[in-house]
């Protein structure tokens, strides 16, 4: 700092405050107060130093990581980039100082799903520790698991194969036989086996060599070992060799029982696994007993839950973000018919995206729509037809009358109208939905095929049934074309024109359409 100025030095010793302070409110999860203090720190840095120095890439690196645990992770990536830039301008392309930041930056992508350019990072950090020669590496053995599990997720499994199996013998020879990492990196590969038997791969000897590790080398009711003795008693199972596969079970269960504090994300799937085994060799009542005490699980609602949990500590109890995450969950509360749980979370949702997007947003349509839906079922009617025209304002505003959501809101009033007995009206909103989806999509487009089926539905409850199997003929023709349209609800399709064709008095007709259906489960079954 010699041939600084006194103002840069006092830039410098300003920005070196700014950072303790603002790791200070990380520690306390106060992240939107740590982004402007770290703001602020980069700003001042890149005054002093310029944009390419290693000062201001380890400034950036840290708001990198503070984006990548608030989710952001395209603005992670953003920052990660312009970090390494500068840190290949001060130590090459292979300097050891590049590690982490290559770590971060293959992480951003993974989590926005951007498999293959992953890769990338990982494998400079890989060949980087490689040239560092044996004073790292265990750091090796990390980055090629890392790279092991990206290709494992993406299915490449034997592409995943060789990176597991050096990182095993790197932390073999450096750690010893008996040390948990040897342990983690033998249970992936067991399970790699144990999942994939194409690879020609016995996993026994390693699930009894990692259970064997954490034996040694943990408490007996330690849950990571509940983990190794319910992945060997399953591989026991699927192998019919049942008497050994019990005791295991039976060992895994206790653990669990004795750390109640464990989150379902953390057990039930041993649970549940342990109950389809009961089931699978005949004790059914045993099984039941079990998930009775153990109460219901809903493995899509616990996730819902968490991710709204690290929203809210990440990036604050009214970040535009947590909206759409608890629009998803009201949206699943109200399919379990928990519709006090499903209304609070839609007005939460609600405020937020009225405050940040403004009253006439589309996405502020989303919350109404589930809330009017809930009056709907309330027979609360008038405040359902209030929101639903609130909701049809701001879609025409924002999206046009020839939009799909614009149809589906028609949809919507014409539900509440058939409910109310209003019936030419529900018929007239039916009929313009249908219009909009063809504006929209086209004749040949799912959001046109499911408003036909909603329209017949209608008929049919209204005991219109020629009407009904008007619809429905164009309907079946419509979903015999490549259109996007799954097998299962071409199945529905197809059951509604059965039960239309049975009320017209046309029995044998009905009874091919329903075999049509039959054979269409027993594909998608099998």
């Amino acid at each position: 700092m010699g041939d600084l100025t006194d103002q840069q030095k006092a830039l410098l010793s300003e920005a070196a405050s700014l950072t303790t302070e603002a790791y200070s409110l990380w520690q306390n999860r106060r992240y939107a107060e740590t982004e402007t203090l770290y703001d602020r720190a980069l700003s001042l840095l890149e005054q002093v130093w310029g944009i390419d120095h290693p000062q201001t890439a380890g400034a950036l690196y840290n708001l990198g990581n503070l984006y990548f645990v608030q989710e952001r992770y395209q603005e992670a990536e953003k920052v990660y980039l312009r970090a390494l830039a500068g840190l290949e301008k001060d130590h090459g392309s292979d300097g050891l100082e590049l590690i982490n930041t290559l770590t971060w930056l293959a992480k951003s992508r993974f989590e926005s799903r951007l498999y293959e350019q992953a890769k990338e990072p990982y494998g400079r950090a890989i060949a980087i520790l490689e040239r560092a020669g044996a004073s790292h590496v265990e750091e090796l053995a990390d980055a090629l698991m890392r790279l092991a599990h990206l290709h494992y997720f993406i299915g490449e499994y034997a592409e995943s194969e060789p990176f597991y199996l050096r990182a095993l013998t790197i932390r073999e020879e450096t750690l010893g036989p008996d040390h948990l990492k040897v342990a983690h990196s033998a249970g992936q590969l067991a399970r790699l086996y144990h999942l994939k038997p194409w690879l020609g791969k016995n996993p026994e000897p390693l699930f009894l060599r990692v259970l064997a590790i954490k034996e040694r080398s943990l408490d007996k009711n330690d849950p990571a070992l509940a983990e190794s003795l319910y992945r060997l008693a399953d591989y026991y199972s699927k192998h019919r060799r049942r008497e050994e596969a019990v005791p295991l079970y039976t060992r895994a269960m206790a653990i669990l029982d004795a750390n109640p504090e464990l989150s379902g994300m953390d057990s039930r799937w041993m649970r549940s696994g342990y109950a389809d085994y009961l089931r699978d060799v005949g004790r059914e009542e045993e099984a039941a007993v079990l998930e009775q005490q153990w109460g219901e699980w809903n493995v899509y609602q616990d996730m819902l839950l968490a991710k709204i949990q690290k929203k809210e500590v990440t990036q604050g109890p009214d970040h535009p973000d947590l909206a759409p995450c608890l629009n998803h969950i009201a949206d699943h509360y109200l399919y379990e018919e928990n519709y006090g749980e499903a209304e609070s979370c839609y007005h939460r949702a609600l405020a937020i995206q009225e405050k940040s997007l403004g009253l006439d947003h589309p996405d502020v349509a989303d919350s109404l729509t589930g809330l009017a839906v809930i009056h709907r079922l309330r027979d609360d009617f008038d405040e359902a037809e209030r929101l639903l025209e609130r909701v049809l304002k701001i879609r025409e505003k924002s999206l046009g009358t020839e939009h799909s959501d614009y149809g589906s809101t028609l949809e919507h009033q014409a539900v509440l109208a058939a409910v109310q007995g209003q019936y030419e009206r529900a018929e007239q909103l039916y009929k313009r939905a249908l219009a909009t989806y063809k504006a929209a999509s086209g004749i040949e487009s799912r959001e046109y095929a499911e408003g036909l089926f909603h329209f017949a539905d209608f008929y049919h409850g209204a005991e219109r049934y020629s009407d009904a199997e008007t619809i429905l003929r164009e309907l079946i023709v419509l979903a015999d074309k490549e259109i996007n349209v799954a097998d299962i609800e071409k199945a529905d399709y197809l059951e509604l024109f059965s039960h239309v064709l049975k009320q017209l008095g046309r029995d044998e007709e009905a009874k091919a359409v329903a075999s049509r259906v039959d054979r269409i489960w027993a594909e998608h079954e099998s």
